[in-house]
């Protein structure tokens, strides 16, 4: 249900505009998606989520609306309708995942700052 609301329609299955534009939205979303997980762990990414409030509700909200909309409907036409509110939490989390310095904060969440604290080097600016 979560992947028919998130991916569908596919590029194959377009049949008029509206749903080639549909299609497009999807597809490239899904690219982003994979892109990311070709990039970061589910783990890192995992973690990141976590660690930000707004990132965590987008997630949330996105899987369970994601989820009621996906078992409540099965025609395509009412499903691209009730997932319009939804949409915006899911395209923001995705693009705010997939932004570069997300993916160097993921890796700075899971790793650590491995230079900072090896050395001992304190983060904060030397008072004057």
């Amino acid at each position: 249900a979560l992947l028919t609301v998130l991916v569908r329609p596919f590029i194959f299955e377009e049949r008029n505009f509206t749903m080639r534009i549909a299609a497009g939205e999807s597809t490239a979303m899904l690219v982003l998606l994979v892109l990311l997980f070709r990039r970061v762990s589910v783990r890192a990414v995992l973690a990141l989520v976590l660690r930000s409030p707004a990132l965590s509700f987008c997630t949330s909200f996105s899987i369970v609306a994601g989820l009621a909309i996906g078992l409540a409907t099965s025609n395509f036409g009412t499903l691209s309708r009730y997932r319009i509110p939804m949409m915006p939490y899911y395209v923001l989390l995705v693009l705010i995942l997939s932004h570069r310095e997300s993916r160097e904060a993921v890796t700075r969440a899971v790793v650590g700052d491995g230079a900072g604290a090896a050395k001992g080097a304190s983060t904060r600016a030397p008072r004057p």
